[in-house]
């Protein structure tokens, strides 16, 4: 990195749904466990050579799933900046994943507050190496949605 310092500019919370199901009582709550679903997407804007828009996005449950007793879903962005980024491998690289390690404690914490204020038990996201759970971010320059 050169001595370039990357700044997180902004963080907003772009979506968030959470609404329990048919027949579900709050007051039992539940554990997430492992094997419920859960699932973490991700994606990268750039806006110019010097920033770009980081996404995070969590599902847990399926709408209208009875069998799981709510469904939620939250999208968060942060606005990154790195100057000349993309000039340096090291840097796109560090632009590119790093800022998914910075945003996913935003995540995180949020759907724990809202599920725990919701009367379920706080949902906690796993704690991740973000790297390896997601790999290298690499976008399609025409729809900006994550390859794999």
């Amino acid at each position: 990195m050169s001595g370039k310092t990357m700044v997180m500019k902004s963080m907003k919370v772009l979506e968030f749904t959470f609404h329990a199901n048919s027949d579900t009582d709050k007051k039992i709550g539940k554990m997430i466990s492992s094997n419920d679903k859960i699932n973490v997407t991700q994606g990268f804007k750039k806006i110019d050579d010097s920033s770009a828009n980081v996404y995070l996005r969590a599902t847990i449950g399926e709408p209208n799933n009875d069998g799981f007793p709510f469904f939620l879903s939250a999208s968060i962005c942060g606005l990154f900046e790195l100057p000349n980024y993309e000039k340096d491998p090291d840097d796109l690289f560090y632009m590119k994943n790093s800022t998914i390690s910075i945003l996913y404690p935003y995540l995180r914490s949020l759907v724990a507050e809202i599920s725990n204020m919701s009367g379920f038990t706080a949902i906690n996201l796993p704690i991740i190496n973000t790297l390896q759970a997601f790999g290298d971010l690499t976008v399609d320059e025409k729809t900006q949605n994550p390859k794999k």
